[in-house]
């Protein structure tokens, strides 16, 4: 799942590039991480920072220059939940939303009576999320959000109100325009742009050059969702130059194994960051809700990796900076 070096290598021999791997250990990882609170000066959450940092230092060893592929998901749909999102609205939300509600309580209810079945509930989280969900906006939303209750863990917090991103009437349309103006501006180009200047090195985003931009949001793109293709105009593109069998496969994220060793060589360094005392004393996070989420991450649920790497980065951001903070 983390290693695409077979593919990029099977391109690079077909187009005759240079081509060059890297492999890291739990250890790579650790010099890695203290570093991130001053690269990018504020508490980023998106672990693929670390993979980006890395091939960022690996560039600059070689050009001052690189190209990123950043927006292309965006303008050409190429996530998953815009195809969950649209399946939801042609199929799902079909079903009136009292009877999905009354169902999903129905089997919570059902699996909270059995303690053996209990840890069925969180595997079938999206499921629930399925049933819940009032609309295809809810349904995105529970899908891409880490945070249900964001403000649980936040001693004193409250939970901030969602903002309205449907300016049309196609939900493609509404989904593209808010991951366009929030995530990829404040999530996505902040990672690649502060890890490659942190090394002195320019990474330019050719694809959103606004000619590509202005094109990609007046097409009719919606029928890609139709034929369950997703960025279809880039690949039909690059099969012009490249051959489908070597690039059209699943898509994959731009990560590395950091839950499996949070589990291990990290664990550590994780655990000195969210000791309960620490958290008491800092007066910042709930040190309950933390050592809840650190346990379950620890038992193997997948959805508390998210949660307590925003935490974790949290807590090595204020160690960074604690002094300007307190």
């Amino acid at each position: 799942w983390y290693d695409e070096a077979d593919h990029a290598r099977g391109i690079a021999e077909y187009l005759g590039t240079e081509h060059e791997e890297l492999y890291l250990t739990s250890r790579d990882a650790l010099e890695i991480i203290p570093s991130i609170p001053r690269v990018w000066d504020e508490p980023f959450s998106d672990a693929s920072q670390i993979p980006t940092l890395i091939v960022s230092n690996l560039a600059r060893g070689h050009v001052k220059v690189c190209l990123s592929g950043d927006g292309g998901d965006e303008l050409f749909w190429g996530y998953d939940h815009y195809l969950y999102s649209c399946r939801f609205e042609s199929v799902v939300e079909k079903v009136p939303w009292v009877f999905r509600d009354w169902l999903s309580r129905l089997c919570r209810g059902v699996l909270e009576s059995f303690p053996e079945e209990k840890s069925k509930i969180k595997s079938l989280s999206r499921f629930f999320d399925l049933l819940e969900s009032k609309d295809a906006y809810q349904f995105c939303s529970r899908l891409m959000y880490n945070w249900r209750r964001d403000a649980a863990v936040v001693l004193g917090g409250r939970g901030l109100e969602e903002p309205d991103f449907k300016i049309t009437n196609n939900l493609l349309d509404n989904l593209r325009y808010e991951d366009f103006s929030t995530r990829l501006p404040n999530g996505y180009l902040v990672k690649t742009d502060r890890a490659a200047m942190a090394v002195g090195l320019e990474a330019r985003v050719p694809l959103l050059d606004h000619r590509v931009v202005e094109m990609a949001f007046k097409a009719p793109m919606s029928r890609q969702c139709i034929r369950k293709e997703i960025k279809w105009p880039l690949k039909g593109v690059l099969s012009k130059y490249v051959p489908r069998d070597l690039f059209d496969r699943p898509k994959q994220g731009f990560c590395l194994p950091v839950a499996e060793w949070l589990r291990g060589g990290l664990r550590g360094w994780a655990e000195a960051l969210i000791e309960p005392v620490r958290l008491q004393g800092q007066g910042y996070l709930d040190e309950k809700v933390v050592s809840l989420i650190w346990n379950r991450f620890l038992a193997g649920d997948r959805k508390a990796y998210s949660h307590i790497w925003g935490v974790l980065m949290f807590q090595s951001w204020l160690e960074e900076h604690r002094e300007s903070v307190m």
